[in-house]
């Protein structure tokens, strides 16, 4: 059964046009649930972060089972098949498993060797796990890309210097207004959570809100920030010096309307940056006389000139990659083919076990519970460590020679 991810990338179809396919993470959960219902798809796990929507997923058949894949994507996000099989980049097999490794080590991000990705990749997979949409291929292909994302940050410079968007955008906004005593914060999602820490490191008043308020009560309990209710925010709008949008609305939290009616006195209006995926603000608040803003196009024009010192790291990181998809997939590959003859391994020789302990069942007649519980353990303990050795020499076994070792067991064991 081949690996295969389904992916939609802000870099590739532009900020605008990515708006649209865009996946908080309540339909991230409900496009791994869709997806998990097909019959061609066995294993699925829904990544979603700021700048791309991703689904990787193991398939009974290829084309089948990307076909289905993306009708799913268009039912979720209400777009027709042909827009986003458009907007789409299918990844198969191998290919796949190097894009994962991509992502996680950075090097597919538009802030290059960002440290932030590693983060995201793993809430999608652990909510795959939480939801029982993941099972142990994708487990393991997707433990494999955390260790592979910490490798090449380690054997690299790729990570050099600053690599978080969330510092990226706080360093873009101080070096636009200068001095900033005071920010407000709407949204504490992962990536906004990180901006009002930043915020806080540098000893900025910092007030922050969430549409559930119980999570930003949560946030100040842990850090220095100020609380506020979200249906209060526009009031603490006009007392800071920079206001950060970080939501995953699906429609603008300020617009035209909103922006025109807050008052803001004689003071200068505060500096207005817009992380959120889809915009938080709509466009036509950057017309508006007295307000200035910013988003995250600002923001990664503000690292290109890091990003050329990173981007000379890419190929040392692509060995890197390359090595260990190699491995990863040889090691799938041979893991797949001896499953079959493990799993029967055990079974006949649990089967043995059964039929010794049915055979000596009138000796064993005058046990207390206790005591036919400790026989029947030190066999369990017998079994397990006979089969150790030879199990785990075949599954480190090259292909080719566990294809012999497979048809010298069977033949041994008279294993069907």
């Amino acid at each position: 059964m081949p690996f295969v991810a389904v992916g939609i990338a802000q870099d590739e179809i532009g900020s605008d046009a990515f708006d649209e396919f865009a996946l908080d993470d309540e339909r991230a959960a409900e496009l791994g649930r869709k997806i998990s219902e097909l019959d061609s798809v066995d294993e699925v796990v829904i990544v979603n972060t700021c700048a791309r929507s991703e689904v990787f997923a193991v398939v009974e058949q290829f084309h089948s089972g990307v076909e289905q894949i993306i009708e799913a994507i268009s039912a979720v996000l209400g777009k027709s098949k042909q827009i986003v099989t458009d907007s789409s980049r299918v990844y198969y097999d191998q290919g796949s498993i190097r894009h994962l490794f991509s992502l996680t080590s950075g090097i597919e991000s538009k802030i290059v060797g960002e440290s932030e990705i590693i983060g995201q990749v793993r809430r999608g997979f652990f909510r795959a796990k939480e939801q029982h949409l993941s099972k142990s291929r994708l487990e393991r292909v997707f433990q494999k890309s955390f260790e592979v994302g910490k490798r090449v940050r380690s054997e690299t410079s790729i990570s050099h210097g600053t690599t978080s968007s969330a510092y990226a955008a706080i360093d873009l906004a101080l070096s636009r207004v200068g001095s900033v005593e005071s920010a407000l914060v709407i949204g504490l999602g992962e990536l906004g959570s990180k901006v009002a820490c930043g915020l806080i490191d540098k000893g900025i008043t910092t007030y922050v809100s969430n549409r559930d308020d119980s999570k930003a009560q949560q946030f100040v309990a842990k850090e220095d920030g100020l609380a506020i209710a979200f249906d209060d925010w526009q009031s603490t709008f006009a007392k800071v010096d920079c206001a950060f949008f970080v939501t995953s609305s699906q429609s603008p939290i300020m617009n035209g309307s909103i922006a025109s009616s807050i008052a803001f006195g004689s003071r200068t209006s505060p500096l207005i940056v817009d992380l959120g995926v889809p915009k938080n603000v709509g466009l036509e608040v950057k017309e508006i006389d007295g307000l200035s803003v910013i988003d995250m196009e600002d923001v990664y024009s503000y690292l290109d000139e890091e990003m050329e010192k990173r981007k000379g790291q890419i190929y040392f990181a692509r060995v890197i990659i390359d090595e260990e998809v190699s491995k990863f997939y040889n090691n799938d590959a041979v893991n797949e083919l001896v499953k079959p003859t493990v799993s029967a391994l055990y079974k006949v020789a649990e089967d043995i076990k059964a039929s010794e302990l049915e055979r000596f069942k009138g000796r064993l007649s005058g046990f207390d519970e206790e005591e036919t519980k400790l026989v029947e353990q030190v066999l369990s303990g017998a079994v397990a460590k006979l089969l150790h050795l030879p199990v785990t020499k075949l599954k480190s076994a090259s292909k080719d020679r566990s294809e012999r070792l497979i048809d010298a067991l069977t033949y041994l064991f008279d294993i069907d």
